[in-house]
């Protein structure tokens, strides 16, 4: 094989990495349905998050995340952000790298984004069982 075949090659992979990630990062957000899915393609959901309390501050939301690995690491345009998990290894829900967005809590609810902190192109429904527990467990009655 040629230096020049190579360099196509891995000329292609990039862009073809590139435009996924970048698709990834620009499609919307979408409801969780009803039940688990069977696949997902590019899994990014945004949800209502019900704290089981009237007035939360965010101290409070940043040490409920905690205790699923969750870090603050940055706020923006009314939504606080935080990252769990590794990006290299393996695919495990447990230990894959994510990113969750928290809005600012309004009557004790808020709105939860969850999403690969890097890309994801499909998803066996891993995800939105993550999303469906981790809404559960952040409620407190």
């Amino acid at each position: 094989m040629s230096i020049e075949r190579i360099i196509v090659i891995i000329t292609i992979a990039v862009v073809v990495t590139f435009l996924i990630t970048l698709f990834y990062k620009l499609i919307p957000y979408r409801r969780p349905r009803e039940k688990k899915p069977l696949l997902a393609l590019f899994p990014k959901y945004h949800s209502e998050v019900d704290w089981g309390e009237p007035e939360i501050g965010l101290a409070e939301i940043e040490e409920r995340l905690a205790e699923f690995g969750f870090r603050k690491f940055k706020t923006r345009n009314g939504m606080t952000f935080f990252q769990r998990g590794h990006l290299l290894g393996d695919f495990s829900i447990k230990i894959v790298k994510l990113k969750c967005g928290i809005s600012e809590p309004e009557n004790g609810k808020s709105t939860i984004t969850l999403e690969a902190s890097w890309v994801a192109g499909f998803d066996t429904g891993d995800l939105w069982v993550f999303l469906s527990e981790l809404k559960q467990k952040l409620k407190r009655t």
